[in-house]
């Protein structure tokens, strides 16, 4: 209790002596037993006596007579008062070496206070310091945790975050000479922390004037979009924040170089921000935008449907279509990812400098129906993206070099011959086809577009694994006609780079044993095409150019899928010949 008197609001420099001091007090009150036996390195304990040794030896147990015990009681009792004294002296030797430890500790500290004062680190200007601050960068650093914690994340690491509060004239070289790695922001709800504006003001200001790509993007809470509309303090607060935080970069967006926005909220939920308000202050001003990336999620039907930007009110959505694309300057955008319907298409001849184009629309809308009738042009675009392969005949597109369309809707087969008959054949490079399960291209749908694709390097087909042999017979470079014999062609001359990713459907009706085989059918078709284009040059057809990659992807959602060893034997034996084969097994998504 006398411990509990001593003062700790000021700990002066010998306080834990005094500690000490008043352990070693209570310790001689407490004292036990005699402390007057010698401590030294030629004090021996008593000898063990006869009985006792006669005791510990023998095979029988018994129990010495009376006075053996009390001879052997006396024994214990000296033993125990020398390791009492034992113990005190090696209690106040520990004392005594933790005091000279603190006291070595702070001489150390001592002497690295003032070597710091005279390193040579600080005659380093501060470009060189800048350099080797700029070089952390590139190690591969993460600070996910930061954005889980606050909802904001930049794209400098969090350690070089902490070595800002190292020193002052750190934290100006961090915050004032590198201000292109404070442009890339990223706000979300509701993982967003109050203090959220905060930080996010104090980017935007380190970030200078520099070009800024942004991101913002909203979720829902458990997957239920209902939770928002009993939110709790918070997640009021955090809705609060975020709106603050959009606010921040709206102000900024005369900067804005890169600007996504992905609200997954409920269309008309008590959570959904009011967009249309929120980016009135943007006014046009948005000189350097090249990058666009909308996608909102409105509930319409009983389903929901990615619909663009700022299309709250469904029923006036044309007026938003055109507000949206009219209102801001595009001028210099080249990267656009939006979801739009067919009336509004014509609406993307207003980007004159787009060079990739990722276009979402509703499958069962027919671009005849919306009016459509001549083809849109974008002579500028070289990338683009459709999940709805009959869209791209609605669009003229000279330029083009590489496309991605999905063909999964019910049409695909009146509509694959106009997307093949709408595509270009000079300058294409890369064709990537989605098919459905139930339906693939015909040699007489794709035949006349490989013969005609002179410049296409890179093909990708995703097909299931009954339909795999049909797209693989359209590259042996043989066909059928009306029983004639084979005929050779030269589908894809420049072809070099393959890649086919068969889906082994766990609903269909085929067992695992069936799938193996088509699986089998399907190497057996690899090893023929690649014999074939290895003789291609001696072929009718002319010089063809021979594949530099080959790969097959195997998606199942059996874990225990695999090849048989005959079948990984074939691959081994198609790789001999020179061609870079590979296999992954992954697991299938949700068709």
């Amino acid at each position: 209790m006398d411990l509990l008197r001593l003062s700790t609001s000021k700990l002066s420099p010998d306080f834990f002596d005094k500690v000490v001091e008043k352990l070693l007090e209570q310790l001689e009150e407490d004292k036990v037993g005699d402390d007057s036996l010698p401590v030294s390195e030629n004090y021996d304990l008593p000898s063990y006596s006869l009985t006792v040794n006669n005791l510990l030896t023998e095979n029988v147990y018994t129990f010495p007579e009376e006075d053996e015990v009390r001879d052997i009681c006396q024994s214990i009792q000296v033993a125990k008062s020398y390791r009492h004294s034992l113990d005190r002296h090696i209690f106040k030797a520990e004392v005594e070496l933790a005091r000279l430890r603190r006291m070595r500790d702070s001489a150390q500290s001592y002497i690295d206070d003032h070597k710091a004062t005279i390193s040579l680190f600080r005659r380093l200007p501060t470009e060189i310091i800048t350099e080797i601050l700029q070089f952390s960068l590139t190690v591969p650093a993460s600070n996910k945790r930061f954005f889980e914690r606050t909802g904001v994340l930049f794209e400098i690491p969090e350690s070089l975050w902490k070595l800002g509060h190292v020193c002052r004239r750190w934290r100006s070289i961090i915050s004032t000479a590198m201000p292109t790695r404070w442009t890339k922001l990223t706000i979300c709800l509701p993982h967003i922390h109050p203090h959220a504006p905060s930080i996010l003001s104090d980017c935007l200001l380190r970030s200078k004037n520099f070009p800024l790509s942004v991101k913002i993007i909203t979720r829902e809470v458990d997957g239920f979009s209902d939770e928002l509309d009993e939110l709790d303090d918070t997640n009021q607060t955090s809705r609060a924040a975020f709106i603050e935080s959009v606010k921040l970069l709206i102000k900024e967006a005369h900067r804005w170089k890169s600007f996504t926005l992905h609200d997954m909220l409920s269309c008309g939920g008590s959570g959904t921000p009011d967009w249309p308000s929120l980016l009135a202050p943007v006014k046009g001003a948005l000189p350097l935008l090249e990058d666009v990336d909308l996608a909102l999620k409105s509930f319409e039907s009983d389903a929901f449907v990615e619909t663009p930007l700022i299309t709250l009110n469904l029923n006036d959505r044309a007026q938003l279509y055109q507000g949206f694309l009219t209102k801001f300057n595009f001028s210099r955008l080249t990267k656009l990812t939006i979801c739009l319907p067919w009336t509004e298409m014509p609406l993307l001849t207003q980007l004159p400098k787009l060079v990739n184009l990722t276009l979402h629309t509703r499958q069962w809308e027919s671009p005849v129906e919306a009016g459509l009738i001549d083809p849109i042009q974008l002579p500028g675009l070289r990338r683009f993206t459709v999940d709805c392969g009959h869209m791209s005949r609605v669009f003229s597109l000279p330029a083009l070099e590489v496309i991605t369309a999905d063909f999964y809707n019910e049409w695909g087969r009146t509509t694959f011959a106009q997307f093949i008959r709408h595509l270009p054949t000079k300058g294409l490079k890369q064709v990537t086809l989605h098919t459905s399960d139930s339906w693939v291209p015909r040699p007489s749908e794709l035949v006349p577009f490989s013969e005609s694709a002179e410049d296409v390097h890179s093909l990708n087909f995703s097909v299931s694994h009954q339909k795999a042999e049909i797209v693989l017979a359209l590259l042996t470079f043989a066909r059928h006609a009306n029983g004639e014999p084979k005929q050779f062609f030269t589908p894809f001359r420049r072809l070099q780079h393959l890649k086919l990713r068969i889906r082994v459907a766990p609903f269909s009706s085929a067992s695992k044993q069936d799938a193996v085989q088509a699986m089998g059918k399907v190497v057996e078709m690899l090893l023929r095409m690649i014999k074939t284009r290895s003789r291609a040059a001696e072929l009718p057809c002319g010089p063809v150019l021979p594949l530099q990659s080959l790969k097959l992807e195997f998606s199942c959602r059996w874990k225990e899928f695999g090849l048989p060893k005959d079948l990984e034997d074939q691959i081994r034996l198609a790789g001999s010949v020179g061609l870079q084969l590979v296999v992954v097994r992954s697991s299938a998504r949700a068709w």
